[in-house]
């Protein structure tokens, strides 16, 4: 960078100022006109964060002299001249700040075009900044989200001018955008809350950032998409009992499972997988209990969509009872249980003749009882022939 005030050879003569001949009393004398003898630089004078083009200002006392204008980045080890010979009295300079690095050591001097000494500058240094803010994040607490408060924070990529607020809106969702509405906003961050509604959904939504600003005004570009965040407003539910005699006695019986399979994953804690009694009212069985000894219950972890239950050998359930799970039973994210019907536990197995006896045995002309015992309980309303 050169320092073009170094190269610019002054001359101490009167060139370029009028000389006014005045008779005084029959005496000819020289007046020279009043020449520029005091500037003041007033913008930009310290602190300022300057973008695209701005209007550098000054006083002066006088009326004569030009001005020129020119600025260092390293407090006057060199400077680079911005323009020269402007007329007194113009007192203003439209400057492109685009045509310049940014950087935060700025200071402008303005001084008069024939006497390098006859200046002023910048009392502190100023900021040039043509670089529009970007966003670094955008997250949403909770996430994923059921119908319920959602606090959005956006963290820019430079301290930001927090009277200018960003408008952040979520898309992309069941309904209408929502504009979240801003909490608070501080240096490079804003905070922003929203409270979503039940749009039975399971979707992915944006979360889109604009018309934010930095401190040079700058004006940032459109961001849509910032951050997603996942909303899940879909209520689970039971959708099929499978039973499956495990041990062979045709009725639903201790030893024997029932795997259970819910829509979606579910929040494995709001059933009680310990405890057969809890269990059985939390599924909201009909008739009969899980008994208690060799009962077990397990999730498929880690998909926890299906739980399946080993009954205990005290278990007493009999084929059509139903499970229709409480609202304490919660998807992951929090949304209750609601299966539209009771799901009913099935005995798909045919019973079976265990033994058939005649008494007498052997018989002859004469009355004979038969009696036929059954693999399972049976219903009694539709006799055997």
């Amino acid at each position: 960078m050169k320092n073009f005030l170094k190269e610019k050879m002054f001359k101490r003569t009167l060139l370029g100022m009028a000389l006014v001949i005045v008779a005084i009393g029959g005496v000819f004398v020289y007046q020279a006109n009043a020449a520029i003898t005091n500037i003041t630089v007033t913008a930009p004078n310290g602190g300022e964060v300057w973008s695209g083009h701005q209007d550098i200002t000054w006083t002066e006392v006088g009326d004569v002299s030009t001005v020129d204008i020119v600025y260092t980045t390293n407090n006057w080890q060199t400077s680079t001249l911005i323009t020269e010979g402007i007329a007194a009295g113009t007192r203003t300079f439209d400057w492109d700040t685009s045509s310049v690095a940014n950087g935060s050591n700025y200071l402008i001097k303005v001084y008069r075009s024939d006497n390098v000494n006859v200046y002023d500058t910048s009392n502190a240094v100023f900021e040039v900044d043509n670089v529009k803010p970007t966003v670094e994040s955008a997250t949403a607490v909770p996430n994923p989200a059921k119908d319920e408060e959602v606090t959005v924070t956006v963290v820019f990529s430079e301290t930001m001018d927090t009277t200018v607020p960003p408008v952040v809106t979520l898309t992309g969702l069941a309904g209408d955008d929502y504009t979240v509405t801003q909490s608070t906003y501080t240096g490079d961050t804003w905070v922003g809350t929203v409270t979503l509604t039940d749009g039975n959904e399971d979707a992915t939504g944006n979360i889109k950032v604009t018309t934010a600003q930095d401190l040079a005004a700058n004006v940032m570009s459109d961001n849509a998409t910032a951050g997603t965040i996942d909303v899940d407003t879909l209520n689970p539910a039971l959708n099929t009992i499978v039973w499956a005699d495990a041990d062979t006695s045709t009725a639903i019986s201790g030893t024997d499972t029932l795997t259970v399979t819910f829509s979606e994953a579910m929040d494995t804690a709001t059933l009680t997988t310990a405890d057969p009694v809890a269990l059985a009212t939390e599924l909201g069985l009909s008739a009969g209990i899980f008994g208690a000894t060799g009962f077990t219950a397990t999730w498929n972890t880690p998909t926890n969509t299906i739980l399946t239950i080993t009954l205990g050998t005290e278990t007493t359930i009999v084929s059509g009872a139903t499970l229709n799970p409480t609202d304490g039973v919660t998807d992951v994210i929090g949304n209750a249980d609601a299966t539209a019907d009771p799901v009913a536990i099935t005995d798909n197995v045919r019973p079976t003749v265990e033994s058939a006896t005649a008494v007498p045995n052997p018989a002859k002309n004469e009355a004979v009882t038969v009696t036929v015992v059954f693999s399972e309980t049976m219903d009694t309303t539709v006799p055997p022939v």
